[in-house]
């Protein structure tokens, strides 16, 4: 299995650091919200595999 594009890219990053200084929230809890909604869409294992 190919993981390589699950890994995050510079403008991902970008993406984070504009989020964080228009909702002045850190880095970390971004993340964590950003997981946490990832999350929410996972029904079953299954559904990983199909990102």
């Amino acid at each position: 299995m190919d993981l390589s594009r699950y890994r995050l890219e510079r403008d991902d990053f970008k993406r984070m650091e504009k989020l964080a200084q228009q909702t002045k929230l850190g880095k970390s809890e971004i993340a964590r919200r950003l997981i946490t909604i990832g999350l929410k869409h996972v029904q079953k294992a299954g559904d990983l595999l199909k990102a």
